[in-house]
């Protein structure tokens, strides 16, 4: 699509501009999330066609914090949060009574608005019941809340990780469901889309975990047994309980629990792709 555009529109496109004309220039975000410029000459229709391929850059931002998340996730920015966060994506735009009650939960709250859904960024507990928060919300507003539970990002994430997560997640139906998480974007993606994300959180989010304090042994064990934690801690010289004090700091870190065996499936399946 992105060669079909330069070859279509040739001198009415502009490639990584160095400023924003906003009064002559619609800009996406395109292939690698290089930014590209379109005259305001197309069609309404042109520009409807290019926007459901593209993800449209916003220029005139709400706060300057909103602005660091666009351009930590899609122009190579520094990390914009001051701790570990978790990123969930809304089906549809909150009104601000909404957000203004999810702030009472989560006061370390950020949003940012991407095409017609929320994407929420706040500081909580990896175990912590989501799904049931937003059910309530939607219960509460007699507003139905489609919602995907992501990954808990830190200053080590790649902003870029999170751009690409997105986008396998936009090519499933995750919003005809309540809820979803990253078993639901695996289970239901086609090969040729998860495998390049699956390999990209392989090498810059899941190794992060796993390459220290013996994490990958600990895994490894308890998946060969089967996810049975006392043969592990006794194949592992270890007692019980310490065992699953390393198991709870290891899904923490991960940001899903890898004694379910529904995440422990998809974390084996990362592991083993080389």
């Amino acid at each position: 699509m992105y060669n079909n555009l330069l070859t279509i529109y040739k001198e009415k496109i502009i490639i990584e501009p160095k400023d924003y004309d906003t009064n002559k220039y619609y800009y996406f975000y395109g292939e690698d999330s290089k930014i590209f410029g379109i005259e305001k000459t197309i069609t309404i229709n042109e520009y409807k066609l290019i926007k459901s391929f593209f993800l449209e850059k916003q220029i005139n931002y709400d706060n300057t914090k909103s602005e660091k998340i666009y351009k930590y996730m899609f122009e190579d920015g520094s990390y914009p949060f001051q701790k570990k966060m978790r990123f969930v994506l809304v089906s549809s735009i909150l009104g601000e009574e909404i957000i203004t009650l999810i702030k009472e939960i989560y006061p370390s709250l950020e949003c940012l608005k991407i095409e017609k859904n929320t994407l929420l960024f706040f500081e909580e507990e990896w175990n912590q019941n989501i799904y049931d928060i937003f059910q309530t919300i939607s219960y509460d507003f007699e507003k139905q809340l489609f919602i995907h539970e992501g990954l808990i990002i830190n200053p080590n994430t790649k902003g870029e990780l999170i751009a690409h997560y997105l986008g396998c997640l936009n090519k499933t139906n995750w919003a005809s469901k309540d809820y979803t998480n990253i078993v639901d974007l695996v289970l239901n993606s086609e090969t040729n889309i998860i495998n390049p994300l699956l390999i990209e959180l392989k090498n810059n989010y899941i190794n992060q975990v796993l390459n220290k304090n013996n994490n990958q042994n600990i895994i490894e064990v308890f998946f060969k047994n089967d996810l049975n934690v006392s043969q592990t801690a006794k194949d592992l010289y270890l007692n019980r309980n310490s065992l699953i004090n390393k198991l709870e700091s290891i899904s923490k870190e991960l940001g899903f629990n890898v004694q379910s065996f529904r995440f422990a499936s998809i974390l084996l399946a990362i592991m083993s792709i080389k």
